[in-house]
């Protein structure tokens, strides 16, 4: 079920993004990671953040498979997976504080797939999915502070012992 699950954070993730735009999809998404590495070891961490990567990153990134070919896609999808993947590094708990390392921890990395590799690459920042519904907040907070009030408040439903 885990696998499933972390297959369809990945799509709920890059739902945010064109075509599709749907703005709650990468909130969704983020509460079905956070409900998977909560609480978890470092394996299956890794495992359930790799695949929501993998399933992210591949259909967000597809567009450039008809520039340079399937193979640099892929690869690419790959390093972003990989990056991604640093979340498994920091243990969370289904906690108000384990909420805001979450969020605080995939804030920063989406800060880092900025700059890695050849000067980053900032697609998928999930701050740019969330323009029609948070657009009074841009001024103050920017698309990583956008980015992070998402990640904290899809992680603190489940940090609430709300059930979805």
């Amino acid at each position: 079920m885990g696998l499933v699950l972390s297959v369809l954070a990945g799509i709920l993730l890059w739902s945010g993004f064109a075509p599709m735009q749907f703005p709650l999809g990468p909130f969704l998404g983020l509460v079905i990671l956070f409900k998977l590495i909560a609480d978890k070891g470092f394996a299956p961490r890794f495992f359930y953040i790799a695949i929501t990567g993998f399933a992210f990153f591949t259909p967000l990134l597809h567009w450039s498979s008809s520039y340079v070919g399937w193979m640099p896609w892929i690869a690419l999808a790959t390093l972003q997976t990989g990056l991604f993947s640093l979340l498994s590094v920091f243990r969370v708990e289904r906690t108000g504080r384990g909420a805001l390392l979450f969020a605080a921890a995939f804030t920063v990395i989406e800060l880092v797939r900025m700059k890695v590799p050849f000067g980053g690459f900032g697609w998928g920042r999930i701050g740019h999915t969330q323009v029609d519904l948070l657009s009074p907040i841009y001024p103050f907070v920017g698309i990583a502070g956008v980015s992070f009030l998402v990640a904290l408040m899809a992680a603190l439903i489940l940090a609430a012992k709300v059930r979805f």
